[in-house]
């Protein structure tokens, strides 16, 4: 073990020598220590802006020279070389450098260069110092990672062996969701540029979908990489320019992360800068702040400084840390989330502590063995654990801990199983809200498939969790009426499907046909079709109408409220257990392909029906999301945002009974002037955020346990209550 160790990471290189015929290089970079090379990049075949992202490690504090060379025939070309002292740079150190390249004693470069009226460009280097000793595991990793590289082995191998044959284990799974870049320039003069990155860390590279035409491009697109401990600590992203009707692309921007600085198993969301961002003809001047060149007023828009959004998680452990260190006590709990200690701080909301013990019944593949992993996912924080090589009855017995800021937010639990090269296959999820999880139990949970309608394929797959959900009520609640966070991986993609229609429209005709029941209702009760309820009806119409006043409208509510919670359970309609969807007669129907080949005008028809389909589509669902979860308030189907609204409205109608609506009319009238005055922003709607957290009728079939025709009460009761392994 080393007392000192140096890691020297080639990112890329910058506005090189074109040596070729074309204007091209194929650059590569031989790093020598004195007289010994230490290191060989790969080539990077035609290109004056190449990334390399190689790191190697060194444990002298010496001169280091780097010789950019061109691969060439019949022999390769000298493109110059710059050093880097690494005696200069302090223990447990982590700096960047910017080489520009020389011509050293080839005269013959130099002229070349000369003629060209051109630099010999730069490299970009990135070197971090560890001081001490290093961890054995660190090494073991590095080691791996260093002969899987070397040997060019690739991890789709690993499904024909056990686990005691795979060499090359990483240290942990990094995912990174890229959320958005703001403040792009392009490298030609135009108002747009076509984005997608390239992430990379070790060997393993990903690309991301483009986004065409903006300077502030918002992916939302989630990448998994392996982490080889010592051997690559930084992410290096590239923000390319895709070049319509071509194959090359125009580096606009690039960002790196170390990951020693970042705890493991926790949801990194952080903006980062972007470097190289200026290029070509755009410059700032640092005086009038204004950028030259180009004076398109998109460009004149662009914030001085580009930043990158990103969320970085690090699981998936093999050193995986003792669970009941990291645990707090119950005690510790109650003292942090009790009710008389609420103001000390108003975002901590809540804490869930999730065990994930083991799955049964996942379904077996016919040739390799499984390799199932778990993803857990609260809102943005997504963790992993390690896949369980080669098994259908995998253990886990992994601990994470999310803390919790909207106790609204659902918990979903997915398993995955790990094919090679981190390509996943689906074997099934589960969605739990966290007020619906009953602390300190362990319970077994059916895993559905992608739809969440039906059980997932193999023997009744389930997964067996033990959780803890402590959070404080008031904090809880002052959340409410705020906008719901955005979940940044999801699909945000609309687009017209012909099941999802069909489902809308008859989720309003059910909505349609419970008002005219009502309305028929009030119709009887006017007709005197029951003369007792008729009577009763016209004495307290009569004494509301000729005493009425504003207090009575939310007290009204809380009568509601007050009937749902003294009326006897006579059914379980406020269940998930309970609620069933309109669709599923019609499921095999909805997912049928109905296209056909068509000329070229029916198919511009067809498109533009589609759009006005798409737009009845997506105005049916939301109408039908927002009835049935004003419905879901006052029947105690989320027990707590009805409580809430319950105590709420007491308090409104104390309010109004205490003060005249006028004043409160006025109040509310001076302060929107107020607001206008101040310039302050515009709120969001504060009755749309409040439904936005109770689940609709749909959404409380997605997280209901699976139920099917014919099973028996015991059956049913294991989807209910959870499965009694003995």
């Amino acid at each position: 073990m080393m007392e000192r160790r140096v890691d020297v990471k080639i990112v890329c290189g910058k506005n090189l020598l074109g040596m070729d015929m074309s204007g091209k290089s194929d650059p590569y970079v031989e790093v020598y220590q004195g007289s010994e090379l230490v290191h060989k990049t790969g080539k990077k075949k035609s290109t004056l802006n190449p990334e390399w992202n190689e790191q190697f490690q060194t444990g002298e504090a010496g001169l280091l020279t780097f010789k950019v060379i061109d691969r060439d025939f019949p022999r390769d070309d000298f493109m110059g070389q710059a050093q880097l002292d690494l005696a200069e740079i302090g223990l447990n150190r982590s700096e960047e450098f910017t080489l520009y390249l020389k011509p050293g004693k080839d005269e013959k470069l130099a002229k070349k260069a000369e003629k060209k009226n051109k630099s010999l460009g730069l490299i970009i280097v990135r070197v971090s110092t560890h001081g001490g000793k290093t961890d054995p595991a660190e090494d073991d990793s590095a080691m791996k990672c260093f002969i899987e590289t070397v040997s060019n082995t690739s991890r789709k191998s690993s499904r024909a062996f056990s686990a005691e044959s795979d060499i090359s284990e990483p240290t942990g799974i990094v995912h990174i969701v890229l959320v958005q870049a703001r403040g792009l320039i392009p490298s030609d003069p135009k108002d747009n540029i076509n984005a997608f990155c390239k992430v990379s860390l070790g060997s393993k590279k990903k690309k991301t979908k483009i986004i065409p035409e903006s300077l502030n491009p918002k992916w939302r697109e989630g990448v998994d990489l392996p982490w080889f401990k010592g051997q690559d600590d930084f992410i290096e992203i590239f923000i390319h320019d895709y070049k319509d009707g071509g194959e090359k692309s125009d580096q606009v921007g690039r960002a790196f992360l170390n990951l020693r600085e970042l705890e493991p198993e926790v949801s990194h969301n952080m903006w980062v800068p972007i470097k190289d961002r200026l290029e070509g003809n755009y410059t700032f001047d640092a005086q009038e702040s204004i950028l030259l060149g180009n004076t398109s007023e998109s460009l004149l828009d662009i914030e001085r400084e580009g930043e990158l959004n990103m969320i970085v998680t690090i699981s998936g452990l093999v050193d995986t840390r003792e669970d009941a260190i990291m645990q707090e006590d119950a005690e510790q709990f109650q003292k942090r989330f009790a009710l008389s200690d609420t103001l000390s701080d108003l975002g901590d909301v809540g804490h869930l502590t999730v065990r994930v013990i083991r799955a049964e019944g996942i379904s077996p593949e016919y040739v390799w063995k499984r390799n199932p992993f778990t993803v857990l996912q609260v809102g943005n924080s997504r963790v992993q654990t390690k896949e369980h090589m080669g098994t259908v009855t995998p253990q886990w017995n992994k601990t994470f801990q999310f803390d919790i800021k909207d106790v609204y937010e659902v918990l979903e639990v997915t398993v995955f199983d790990d094919n090679g090269d981190y390509n996943y296959e689906f074997l099934g999820k589960i969605q739990i809200p966290l007020l619906n999880i009953e602390s300190g139990k362990e319970r077994w949970y059916r895993l559905k498939d992608k739809n969440l309608r039906q059980s997932a394929k193999g023997e009744a797959p389930r997964i067996l969790l033990d959780m803890k959900f402590h959070f404080n009520s008031i904090r809880a609640s002052s959340c409410v009426f705020k906008a719901k966070n955005i979940r940044y991986e999801e699909n945000s993609t609309s687009k017209f499907e012909y099941a999802k229609f069909k489902l809308n429209a008859r989720r309003m005709k059910k909505i349609k046909q419970n008002l005219n029941l009502q309305k028929q209702k009030v119709i009887n009760i006017f007709q005197w079709e029951d003369p007792l309820i008729s009577f009763c009806a016209l004495i307290i119409m009569s004494s509301v109408i000729w005493n009425f006043d504003s207090w009575m409208i939310p007290f009204s509510l809380v009568l509601v409220l007050s009937l749902q919670i003294v009326q006897p359970l006579q059914n379980s309609s406020g269940s998930l257990t309970s609620f069933t969807s309109v669709d599923d007669e019609d499921a095999a129907e909805d997912n049928a392909d109905t296209t056909d080949n068509v000329d070229g005008g029916m198919m511009d028809a067809l498109e533009r029906l589609q759009q006005r389909a798409l737009w009845m589509q997506e105005g049916m669902g939301e109408l039908a999301n927002a009835v049935e979860s004003l419905e879901n308030v006052f029947n105690f189907t989320v027990p707590f945002i009805s409580w809430f609204i319950y105590i709420f409205l007491i308090a409104c109608t104390c309010l109004l009974w205490l003060i005249p609506l006028r004043v409160l009319v006025l109040f509310w009238l001076l302060n929107r002037f107020r607001k206008g005055l101040m310039r302050r922003s515009r709120t969001s709607n504060k009755l749309s955020n409040f439904l936005s957290r109770v689940p609709d009728n749909e959404e409380l079939v997605n997280l209901s346990n699976c139920n099917k025709l014919g099973q028996s009460k015991t059956a049913t009761r294991w989807y209910h209550n959870g499965i009694d392994v003995s």
